[in-house]
């Protein structure tokens, strides 16, 4: 086995190579002649290496030959493969590798399908994320909390606030508890919406699991008029410092807004 300086060595001879344009199977051949014969583990730092410097085909063309030296690619190989052309922004190029990976019977991860929710999660491509989402799920791997943020992330960008709560509750119930950035992405997109009555519950969920709601004193004055919350609550954030009390006075405001809009409605019948 190779010592950690003649691995380190082995990859610096492939990338030199590489770099001056020399066909990689000379030096191949002079490291297998020296006794240092690349392993998978070399391989794959070689394919990173690649997709760093934005070197795709060469990148590929390291898979093609751990194929020839029968060193079967790992998961690690192809998913550095498919993150480098999402890096590079070569989605659709990563989605094609991820179809032929399939069809080949190749072994994927939870991070393959991450990957890519991710990437198209970037582009907005919710559509497509979305159908890798399924597709994860279908195939009995278990989304973490990576996956559900860039999601949650995404639907907020493209205004789908109702998918993004529903992710946020399906994150829940898997058993993470989201940080206090994505209880708050989808409390402003409720805001924007003008969904306030929504944007209360999400926080009575973070009051219920612990998550201290900072973000309620500039997103409960959004819409004074069309704040109905609950007093309980109310008046339970502003004792645990998590509200201002010009924020409460507004609350209640509102919550009498909407009691006086009502009764008027009701009037109108009378």
């Amino acid at each position: 086995m190779a010592s950690p300086l003649m691995l380190s060595h082995t990859i610096r001879s492939l990338m030199v190579s590489a770099s001056l344009g020399r066909p990689m199977k000379l030096t191949f051949k002079e490291m297998t002649l020296k006794g240092c014969r690349p392993n998978t583990i070399t391989y794959n730092i070689l394919i990173e290496n690649f997709c760093k410097s934005n070197k795709l085909e060469e990148a590929s063309g390291v898979i093609v030959r751990m194929s020839q030296e029968g060193l079967a690619p790992d998961a690690v190989s192809f998913n550095t493969l498919i993150h480098g052309f999402c890096r590079n922004g070569e989605i659709e190029g990563a989605y094609i590798l991820f179809q032929k990976l399939e069809e080949k019977g190749y072994s994927t991860t939870a991070d393959t399908f991450n990957i890519l929710i991710s990437a198209y999660c970037s582009q907005l491509n919710m559509q497509m994320a979305e159908s890798i989402f399924e597709k994860m799920v279908q195939k009995g791997y278990r989304p973490d909390s990576y996956t559900y943020r860039v999601l949650i992330d995404g639907s907020c960008k493209t205004a789908n606030v109702d998918r993004a709560y529903e992710h946020l509750v399906e994150m829940i119930n898997g058993g993470f508890i989201p940080s206090m950035a994505t209880f708050g992405r989808v409390i402003n997109t409720l805001a924007v919406n003008h969904q306030i009555t929504e944007a209360v519950g999400v926080i009575r969920v973070m009051v219920r699991i612990g998550v201290v709601p900072e973000v309620v004193d500039t997103i409960l004055s959004a819409d004074k008029k069309k704040i109905a919350a609950p007093k309980i609550l109310v008046e339970d954030l502003m004792k645990k410092g998590h509200i201002s009390y010009p924020t409460y006075e507004v609350l209640h405001e509102g919550g009498r807004d909407n009691k006086l809009n009502r009764k008027q409605e009701q009037n109108k019948y009378i």
